[in-house]
């Protein structure tokens, strides 16, 4: 278990929830707003994400013909799960190419979809430096189908809903590639070196 020595602020969607939708439903459009956010306001970079997979329901493995696509896959490597794909990083691209041309034609989320997982710590827009005190690694997961969704998990460095909380959030908000819902922020209270408890925290009125 992780040693936690400060409160933070966490934001993240619940069970009830799972995901939630990228801004555009235009993958070119969305794509180039994560760019933004990971270069903008993280540690990492669009190129380097830890995981890309292909997922393909497995139905439909026995159809496949299109030249693109067996070309990226036969350069990947079949994971253990049927109908998944490690896409290693030089084919990132073409498989962002591939499912730009594909979307239109997708019948449903789950037909065929492209999986990428980053992580990071948060940095302030306006340097690029990480900020201070990031004791535990936030991420993101987004999957590009017939519409694209993301799981979000942001881990924020202060230790109270104070006006340099908010002033963060305002600004780190114009370079998210979703929408950031504030009810589903939380105040992580430690005691013992870990989580005691989360409490809900709302923006006061001016």
């Amino acid at each position: 278990m992780q040693i936690i020595k400060r409160p933070y602020i966490v934001y993240s969607l619940p069970t009830s929830k799972i995901h939630q939708p990228l801004r555009s439903r235009k993958l070119p459009i969305a794509w180039e707003e994560i760019r933004i956010f990971l270069e903008k306001a993280t540690t990492t970079v669009l190129s380097k994400p830890d995981d890309i997979n292909i997922e393909i329901l497995p139905p439909l493995i026995k159809n496949m013909n299109d030249p693109v696509l067996m070309n990226i896959l036969n350069n990947s490597t079949p994971k253990e799960r049927l109908g998944v794909w490690k896409i290693e990083a030089e084919n990132l691209n073409p498989a962002i190419k591939y499912f730009e041309i594909i979307q239109s034609t997708l019948k449903t989320n789950y037909d065929i979809m492209l999986h990428l997982s980053y992580s990071f710590k948060l940095s302030n827009p306006s340097n690029q430096q990480k900020l201070e005190f990031q004791e535990l690694t936030s991420s993101f997961s987004v999957y590009f189908a017939k519409t694209h969704i993301c799981l979000p998990t942001l881990y924020f460095p202060f230790q109270e809903a104070d006006e340099n909380f908010w002033n963060y959030i305002d600004v780190i908000k114009q370079y998210l590639p979703f929408t950031l819902e504030e009810k589903y922020l939380r105040l992580a209270r430690i005691k013992n070196e870990s989580v005691s408890s989360f409490k809900k925290i709302e923006r006061l009125p001016l």
